[in-house]
């Protein structure tokens, strides 16, 4: 009886030898394993980008080419229901280029949810190819850097350009009609100013005017002064950090006028008596003393309270370089603004420029019926 052989078939044991290859595929498979087995054979570069894409315009315009995206339904910012967000969108444009979309964490602190940024990756068989695209979608569906703009600061690491519509680069004329007789003047003066340190003190009450003005100076100084707006809320997070981050700015803007702007700054600079934290001061050596030689930045803050409430540190002689009352306008101002743009006023009394442009845009919009009679404003 002869010896059972142990022995395989040289076949057997070619397979064997062979790697075995055993693949999963999950329900919720990411895209870039997907991608990844497209260019198994092939070369694979990749190519990122992280900006403020606008993905609806890109979903637009390729939506033949779209093979995957996720959605996250969430409270519409306008306070009524819910709405879509991209979250990711994955595209073939061609045989071997494909986009992929990522939204960033909005876990950050004070990251406004309406806020999407995105990393996109370009996946292609060659560097030069992953590197176009990236740059022609980074063109074509981001903010242009030559468009006027700020940079918000909640992390200093990382500070966000937030872009501003070219429709507040308002004439002297137009100055004039929205802000009363002597403002276009007076902001000549002011912007000559802003390229000096000091603390500059627009005051008001809400709907009167400071943002739009704020606004108005980073259309029409946006090519010689770089405008940062501090949340007041973070201020005292970062005030220990932002000496550093301005004098690295300055190393890399050396001729640039540098403004800081603070919204609604009244619990920086207003008198604690007792109670006072040290935040107002530590704000204003910002404007001078060796902080301000360093870092050489003009500060703009806006207020609602009184004058007189100010921190004794702010109403100092000689402090403020700039300070601007902000008041409603008079009737007579008010029905000049209104008839240029086409709205009827009808209460006679004082307006302020939200008002005005509440009516405009109602109008425009056509919320008001035809033949509706109602006087417009709140009476």
């Amino acid at each position: 009886m002869e010896p059972l052989s142990h022995s395989e078939p040289s076949t057997v044991r070619e397979d064997r030898r062979r790697p075995l290859l055993v693949e999963n595929v999950y329900e919720k498979e990411s895209s870039e394993s997907f991608i990844e087995r497209h260019f198994r054979n092939r070369g694979l570069h990749r190519c990122r980008s992280t900006a403020e894409f606008d993905v609806d315009a890109v979903a637009a315009e390729f939506a033949s080419k779209m093979l995957r995206s996720t959605q996250e339904v969430e409270p519409n910012p306008e306070g009524k229901g819910l709405r879509p967000m991209w979250a990711m969108l994955m595209f073939q444009v061609d045989t071997c280029v494909f986009w992929h979309f990522l939204i960033k964490s909005q876990n950050g602190y004070g990251e406004n949810s309406g806020v999407r940024s995105f990393t996109l990756t370009v996946f292609a068989d060659n560097p030069a190819r992953a590197a176009g695209e990236a740059l022609m979608l980074q063109r074509k569906f981001t903010v242009s850097d030559d468009a006027p703009g700020f940079f918000m600061v909640r992390d200093i690491r990382n500070p966000r350009r937030i872009p501003v519509k070219a429709d507040y680069a308002l004439t002297p004329p137009q100055l004039d009609l929205h802000y009363g007789p002597g403002f276009a003047e007076w902001t000549e003066r002011f912007s000559q100013g802003m390229g000096q340190n000091g603390l500059s003190i627009l005051r008001g009450s809400p709907g009167t005017g400071k943002t739009s003005f704020l606004r108005y100076l980073i259309c029409t100084l946006g090519t010689t002064h770089r405008f940062y707006y501090v949340p007041v809320d973070a201020f005292g997070l970062l005030q220990a950090q932002m000496a550093g981050f301005l004098a690295k700015e300055r190393q890399r803007f050396p001729e640039t006028s540098f403004v800081l702007v603070l919204e609604d700054a009244e619990q920086l600079l207003l008198n604690r008596r007792e109670f006072r934290d040290g935040l107002a001061s530590s704000l204003l050596n910002f404007t001078d003393g060796f902080v301000g030689d360093l870092v050489q930045a003009h500060l703009i803050c806006t207020i609602n309270s009184e004058v007189k409430d100010l921190d004794e540190a702010v109403l100092r002689p000689g402090r403020q370089r700039f300070f601007r009352e902000f008041d409603l306008l008079k009737w007579e101002q008010a029905t000049a603004l209104a008839d240029s743009m086409g709205v009827k006023l009808r209460e006679k009394r004082s307006y302020s420029l939200a008002e005005i442009y509440h009516f405009k845009d109602t109008l425009e919009t056509g919320r008001l019926k035809a033949g509706d009679s109602r006087p417009i404003g709140f009476g």
